[in-house]
């Protein structure tokens, strides 16, 4: 239950950090130029560690350990045949509420392509996703394979920023199962040949070498049923893993780590937060218990709807509240608030969405299973 509380606040800083591109260029500041003295509270977090708060690297990082976790629970319960076919109906748990998500985009740019886009205070990083001639072929192709592949596939647009996380998704859930057919055989033999292949990656796509790094180390947890507890341990682990989600390359707060790993600091401090995070929950009772908390447990629930539906409902807020809204601080947070209350929301709604792509998934793999059967009775 309480793995699930920290899902939900991890997709919470997913919509911070998106809000914060879009209102508070700053917080972030990816362009890397000195922060005007004009905007002392952006700079102050900026260059605090506060910026855990609006962390949505680390909270995709925190996602991965968690789905390897997850993805590798009984595997001594589990056949290889199961694991085998669940290769293949991952897909579809996936992309399922994947396609969702950009044919809800395609309406929201449908319906704002008719009205007047002034929108105060918003910058210049909402632009591309802001399309102008959608298309519904467009916005199917990117959800059901572009986002798995890397790329739009049709029109040459991203109709969701967020779907690049399911192509390592995908990957790193192969990896898991692949994983835990060599398990039954040699447990160290399955660690080994997890983090070679995680580290072969490593010359071609840094960001999805991380990542298969983030399922090995859940895989390792689930694997090993590793029960140590310790609240100080967790605690610390904890303090340490908000401390490197804070990071930017050009935050005073990191200059020693920025020294050391320069431009990649943000990156690797991001990785790692998402690992020490999730390890010091798992590590302390107390922390676990507090995350039992009922409200976090349901936004838990909503968490993958809300990550999926969240930058359509923050275009479509935006749009709709131009005619009131400014370029004052007072403004920006207001229309932010109101879009993560419309993302809770609507999120409600899409969990039928999620439970289908689950429902389906079985429905695919109790058919393949089925059909085995008759070849073998044959």
């Amino acid at each position: 239950m309480y793995l699930d509380s920290v899902r939900g606040i991890a997709s919470l800083a997913v919509v911070l950090s998106h809000l914060s591109l879009i209102y508070f260029i700053y917080l972030h500041n990816f362009s890397g130029g000195a922060i005007p003295d004009t905007y002392p509270v952006q700079k102050y977090l900026h260059d605090s560690f506060w910026g855990f708060f609006y962390s949505g690297s680390s909270a995709v990082f925190v996602f991965f350990v968690m789905s390897g976790i997850v993805l590798s629970r009984g595997i001594e319960k589990k056949s290889d045949e199961y694991y085998l076919i669940t290769s293949f109906t991952r897909y579809f748990r996936l992309a399922i509420p994947a396609t969702f998500s950009c044919l809800l985009m395609l309406l929201v740019l449908l319906f704002i392509s008719e009205g007047t886009r002034e929108f105060p205070g918003v910058s210049a990083w909402l632009d591309p996703f802001l399309i102008s001639d959608p298309s519904l072929i467009g916005a199917f192709t990117y959800g059901a394979l572009g986002a798995f592949i890397g790329g739009s596939v049709w029109d040459g647009y991203i109709y969701n920023p967020v779907l690049w996380t399911m192509k390592i998704e995908l990957i790193g859930s192969l990896f898991i199962y692949m994983a835990c057919i060599v398990y039954k055989r040699s447990k160290w033999q399955s660690l080994s040949l997890f983090l070679l292949a995680s580290l072969a990656i490593v010359p071609f796509s840094i960001p999805i070498a991380l990542g298969m790094i983030c399922f090995f180390f859940g895989f390792v947890y689930s694997a090993f049923n590793i029960t140590y507890k310790n609240n100080y341990v967790g605690l610390v682990l904890l303090i340490i893993g908000l401390y490197f989600a804070g990071v930017h390359n050009d935050s005073v707060s990191y200059s020693w780590v920025t020294k050391l790993l320069g431009y990649r600091s943000y990156m690797f401090l991001n990785f790692l937060s998402g690992i020490f995070i999730v390890y010091g929950v798992l590590t302390s009772h107390s922390l676990s218990r507090m995350l039992e908390n009922k409200g976090l447990v349901y936004l838990g629930k909503l968490s993958f709807p809300i990550y999926i539906i969240h930058m359509p409902m923050i275009i479509l807020t935006i749009y709709l509240t131009q005619g009131f809204a400014t370029a004052s601080v007072a403004s920006m947070l207001s229309v932010s608030a109101i879009a993560i209350a419309a993302t809770l929301l609507l999120a409600r709604f899409v969990v039928p969405v999620d439970d289908f792509s689950i429902s389906f998934s079985k429905r695919v793999y109790n058919k393949i299973i089925g059909l085995r059967m008759v070849r073998r009775t044959e």
